[in-house]
């Protein structure tokens, strides 16, 4: 029977034609690990397209991609190592406000290992040379910085924090118990953290699996980490009457007590596989992706929770794996152009698998994956990445490359898939007769500085929300928010305040708190 069914769910990715998504923008040979590979960094010469980083691993090199269409294969822009080291850790942080993404890497001299942070600007300051350092501190391991995190902004400032991971806890540099060190960058990069979280000095509560997004949908970025028992040097478990799921929000006196704890044993998922993934509901709050809760039928082996607190820990949405189990999630944010934020995950058991997940209202009504990639020998879809919108065509696009999980370098490729408008399982629900004369004009003008002019038709009375949002989803400016009468509307909107770059300004209309219409448009702002 089992074998019957498997047959029956697995016919169900037919549904989804094979032929979404696989516009290839770009293919690209070089080696690459799972570890540290591709990283989008926004719009960084303000041209309207998106560009990227991609670490190769056995040239010891980094390339920086700008978008375009056509895309061009050959790197705007390529430099080496810290004297020629390789980094432990890399991530994308605006540490000037610029409104550019910056690259912060950190190095390790093998022999000494000793680290270096170094800090590239981005935007028109972007070159090889790095233009800031940032030192270990005193109290902390010799491999601090083997982990670099953006935190969005945890304390509420506005502004773009960095999170610094360490194996040891401070002062104990032979502990493996593992710590984080935290560091505003308001008004400039701080060297000094403002705060750290640790494991016990005794090393035998270590700190695992950090976490981070915006659960309550305040603004502030909220942090979730579990705590595992040591029993030896080598065995790290998870011990129902120990072990620990841990919840930070973010809060602007630094404080890194817990407001909420949960004991593994008296929860059915296991805290040492959750992810954030993202708002993928739209409802503002960040969601997390678990292994199976329960008794589910057996080829249900995730499923999500939505954002809130307190956390509702019963799930909302359960997955259809076919009986594989997700164990790597990537946020892409809205490739299909519904509105909503996708994700793209891989699965364990032999070669890599990846699949592509579409976020909707309520994704129980397509909680099949719309495409797959892998099963291959050469470990093609052991990378996953999104890249941000790099062929300006107002949706993201996200890349899928070869990378074993063992995070050996191999020769290896990449491809950036484009974005597809046509497959709009998200938005099933707003896809309404009611909507038909609804409509989201195109700004005027566009590309603007400062100003342009937003209209919009609603077809009857309705409760609206007017946004702007930046490349990767996030809200960054409520416009409107109230009932407005049928006919025409315009709205005179001010860049003023904003960097230059590519916005998308969203129309969502809704008739007894249920959504009947979504449409968004692109916005370049040239200053």
């Amino acid at each position: 029977m089992k074998n019957i069914l498997a047959i029956i769910f697995l016919s169900l990715i037919s549904l989804y034609p094979q032929t979404k998504f696989n516009t290839v923008l770009m293919k690209k040979y070089t080696p690459l690990n799972q570890d540290i590979n591709i990283y989008p960094l926004g719009d960084q010469n303000s041209d309207g397209y998106d560009d990227f980083l991609v670490a190769s691993c056995a040239e010891k090199k980094f390339f920086i991609f700008f978008g375009g269409n056509p895309m061009d294969t050959i790197p705007a822009l390529s430099f080496s190592g810290y004297h020629d080291q390789w980094e432990k850790a890399v991530t994308t942080i605006d540490v000037n406000h610029d409104g550019k993404l910056d690259i912060a890497i950190c190095y390790y001299d093998p022999n000494t290992f000793a680290p270096d942070l170094e800090i590239y600007y981005g935007g028109k300051l972007l070159d090889t040379i790095p233009d800031m350092q940032l030192q270990k501190p005193t109290c902390a391991g010799k491999w601090w910085g083997n982990g670099l995190y953006l935190l969005p902004d945890f304390n509420g400032d506005g502004y773009n924090d960095l999170a610094v991971m360490d194996v040891a806890v401070p002062n104990h540099p032979k502990s493996t118990a593992h710590s984080y060190y935290f560091y505003t960058t308001n008004p400039v990069l701080d060297t000094i953290p403002k705060m750290i979280l640790s494991g016990d000095t005794s090393g035998k509560t270590i700190i695992a699996n950090f976490q981070f997004g915006d659960i309550n949908g305040d603004g502030k970025t909220d942090i979730w980490y579990q705590t595992n028992y040591k029993t030896s040097d080598t065995n790290v478990h998870l011990i129902d009457s120990i072990s620990t799921g841990n919840l930070i929000l973010g809060n602007e006196s630094w404080d890194t007590s817990a407001v909420l704890r949960l004991k593994q044993g008296q929860h059915k998922w296991r805290f040492d596989a959750m992810q954030f993934i993202g708002d993928i509901n739209g409802d503002g709050k960040d969601d997390i992706i678990l292994p199976s809760y329960g008794d589910f039928i057996y080829y249900m082996q995730n499923s999500i929770l939505y954002g809130n607190y307190p956390l509702d820990t019963i799930p909302k949405v359960i997955l259809n794996t076919q009986n594989n189990i997700l164990l790597r999630f990537e946020q892409v944010g809205d490739v299909n152009g519904d509105g909503y934020n996708d994700f793209l995950s891989r699965e364990s058991g032999g070669y890599a698998v990846s699949k592509l997940w579409l976020g909707g209202k309520d994704m129980n009504t397509h909680n099949l994956p719309v495409v797959a990639w892998g099963d291959q020998d050469d470990f093609f879809a052991g990378v996953i990445k999104g890249v941000g919108d790099v062929n300006g065509d107002g949706v993201n696009d996200f890349c899928i490359g070869t990378a074993t999980t063992s995070g050996t370098c191999i020769d290896g490729y990449f491809v950036i898939y484009s974005g597809d408008t046509s497959m709009k399982v998200g938005i099933k629900d707003i896809q309404n007769p009611k909507s038909l004369n609804y409509k989201l004009e195109e700004p005027y003008p566009n590309p603007f500085n400062p100003s342009t002019t937003i209209n919009y038709i609603l077809g009857k009375d309705s409760n609206v929300k007017l946004a702007i949002y930046n490349t990767v989803g996030q809200e960054i400016q409520m416009l409107v928010q109230e009932e407005e009468k049928a006919g025409v509307h315009k709205y005179e909107y001010s860049g003023v305040n904003l960097p230059s770059g590519v916005y998308f300004i969203e129309l969502t209309a809704s008739e007894g708190g249920t959504a009947i219409f979504r449409q968004s448009k692109k916005l370049l702002l040239v200053k």
